[in-house]
């Protein structure tokens, strides 16, 4: 039977703790062992293993609730052939060699003391300068600092001044119509850094691409991005694809569209039994007005054809004005009243209309005549007239009508000839 002591400098009042050790996953002693303090050092624990072993051992130190409280490495453990330590004892322990890296001397700092490294073995295992500068152009991107990955389709840059948040063309080059189309476009540089957004369309011959949700902003020209192999569809796609499934799958069982009509099925039935006289009486139960409203309807019926002509013209009651009850004799002062008035919105008489006319045509007109292209009113016709018939000179092949002072032009006219005129034109 093993008894190999383990044994750890720890904090005071660990009495309650175990040690377990592992290797991989693997718990070998099951349950743990329990510290004890030593007594003339009370930080000083050890622990008895009873199982059987051997080789590197991860060690744990729990409390009682099985909290993890410390941890670390036993190297090269032979059971029940003596005491293994940790901590500040370091005896039977597995020191590292920095000095060395392989087996060989390190090579001299070369940088803030930092030494060089032979990155020419990966894993462990040796590389050719061939092998490694092909892993270094498939796995790092030098514009951009970065490792790449097989989820970038290809990377490219904004080759648009005035781009839109929506659409840019782009340096990519050599791909069909639509071939990124449903990808995810993600900015590298500029504002939009860390922005993404499905593409919605590709154009071969222009090299313009178009995403289907906008950005912040719109992306400057030489911005760079990255078109990752994600295929994804834009909220319109799956809003119609959604609304497809349910339009078109309305016999099929389990689907959206079969369960809303199964639905509607039995809503529409529990009322397929309902006659006439139970809608009516549903409408009676609701609404109190229904009786009154019928008994207003048939009145109206009733009174409708008495107020009719003989022609089909409804009568009217003149003794009522405004809503208000009139005797006839009111409404007959009413109507000898305006006789006398004189005011605009009257009927005038006859005397009032002979009085007006005489007035009117034996006013003084105003002196003054329409422009030349205007037409005139029947009282500036006629002065125009009156001046040229009483009132006028003639100069050359200018005739000059005057205001009725004889010496003021009223207006002018061009004669055709000065000797022999055929026609006149108006000048002034």
């Amino acid at each position: 039977m093993a008894n190999t002591i383990v044994a750890a400098i720890l904090p005071a009042g660990w009495t309650s703790h175990v040690i377990k050790l592992y290797q991989g996953d693997t718990l070998l002693n099951t349950g743990g062992d329990s510290l004890t303090a030593g007594s003339n050092n009370t930080t000083r624990y050890t622990a008895t293993v009873t199982e059987n072993v051997t080789g590197d051992v991860y060690a744990e130190i729990e409390n009682s609730s099985g909290t993890r409280r410390a941890a670390f490495m036993i190297f090269d453990m032979v059971d029940d052939t003596g005491t293994y330590v940790c901590e500040e004892h370091r005896q039977n322990t597995r020191k590292a060699n920095v000095v060395q890296w392989l087996g060989t001397a390190a090579a001299t700092p070369t940088v803030a003391g930092v030494p060089e490294v032979d990155i020419t073995h990966l894993g462990g295992v040796a590389q050719s300068a061939t092998d490694l500068k092909a892993f270094a152009d498939n796995c790092y991107d030098p514009s951009l600092n970065r490792v790449k990955t097989d989820m970038i389709y290809t990377n490219a840059a904004v080759n648009d001044s005035s781009a839109t948040t929506t659409s840019f063309v782009s340096t990519i080059t050599i791909l069909p119509d639509d071939a990124i189309k449903d990808l995810l476009i993600s900015f590298t540089s500029g504002a939009l850094i860390g922005q993404t957004k499905p593409i919605q369309s590709y154009n071969t011959t222009t090299d313009l691409i178009t995403v289907s949700e906008a950005f912040t902003e719109a992306p400057g020209d030489g911005d760079t991005f990255d078109i990752i192999r994600i295929h994804v569809h834009p909220v319109t796609q799956i809003a119609q694809a959604v609304w497809d499934a349910a339009a078109t799958a309305l016999t099929t069982v389990g689907s959206i569209g079969k369960w809303i009509l199964d639905k509607l099925d039995v809503v529409v039935s529990t009322r397929s039994s309902h006659t006439a006289a139970n809608v009516r009486t549903e409408m009676d139960a609701n609404s109190s007005k229904l009786a009154s409203i019928e008994t207003d309807t048939q009145d109206i019926q009733t009174r409708l054809p008495a107020a009719l002509t003989g022609d089909g013209m409804m009568m009217s009651d003149t003794l009522y004005v405004n809503g208000t009850g009139q005797s006839n004799g009111d409404i007959n002062l009413k109507i000898d009243s305006r006789a006398s008035q004189t005011s605009v919105d009257d009927l005038p008489t006859n005397s009032e209309l002979a009085t007006a006319i005489a007035d009117a045509l034996t006013a003084t007109v105003a002196d003054s005549v329409p422009a030349d292209g205007s037409r005139p009113s029947i009282a500036s016709g006629v002065y125009l007239l009156t001046q040229m018939l009483t009132e006028f000179a003639i100069s050359g092949t200018t005739l000059t009508v005057y205001k009725p002072d004889g010496t003021t032009a009223l207006m002018t006219f061009t004669l055709s000839d000065a000797t022999n005129p055929t026609a006149l034109t108006r000048a002034t």
